[in-house]
């Protein structure tokens, strides 16, 4: 029987590998990205998929998700969300799970770079960007989302302009990423409160 480690290992490095719980072993590739909680790392020779690292977590709080990992992967696929596909295995704490390809962050269509703040090429962003009829799209999609996960009892603990990804190209369309933020039936506790501007301001007083 596994036991979670004192202390965590550190972030792998490329080149290194992770087993997961089903007994695969990935090498690591370049990291893609993180936060306070961890960091995305490519998988070398596989394209769709990716792997998510988890820093330091007391001991308590690797079990609850790991828990939570191994839940959420038993769901199978659920619209916009992407789900955990397997967890990783001791010493390491994180999942497996699908690389979105021509996305990117919501974050670029609401704040508009510095050299596009005059007001003609402002305009001229905005058209770019899909002006407000795509706007409009993805607001009614990303709602849509949210009713089919409240519906399925999923709660999304850390909504930010960093984890809804809006399509890029093509009709309108997102994927909702880092969904181990997702409370099942309330019967997981989250490890965060919030992102500023989206949060509950009674959270919080």
């Amino acid at each position: 029987m596994h036991r979670p480690s004192p202390k965590p290992p550190p972030m792998p490095r490329s080149g290194e590998r992770v087993r997961t719980e089903a007994g695969e072993e990935l090498r690591i590739g370049e990291r893609l990205g993180g936060g306070l909680q961890g960091s995305v790392f490519a998988i070398e020779g596989d394209p769709d998929r990716c792997v998510k690292v988890f820093g330091a977590l007391p001991a308590a709080g690797v079990l609850a998700l790991r828990h939570r990992i191994k839940l959420l992967a038993q769901r199978g696929p659920a619209g916009a969300l992407v789900l955990p596909q397997v967890a990783l295995d001791f010493p390491h704490v994180g999942y497996v799970m699908e690389r979105v390809h021509g996305h990117q962050p919501i974050g670029v269509l609401c704040d508009a770079p510095a050299v596009a703040r005059g007001e003609q090429s402002l305009r001229s962003w905005y058209v770019q960007t899909g002006g407000l009829r795509k706007r409009l799209l993805l607001g009614e999609r990303i709602a849509r989302s949210f009713q089919l996960l409240h519906t399925r009892g999923l709660h999304y603990g850390d909504i930010s302009f960093g984890n809804l990804l809006v399509s890029t190209s093509g009709a309108p369309s997102m994927r909702l990423i880092d969904c181990d933020n997702l409370s099942l039936d309330g019967a997981c506790s989250l490890g965060v409160q919030g992102t500023p501007w989206f949060i509950a301001p009674e959270i919080l007083d």
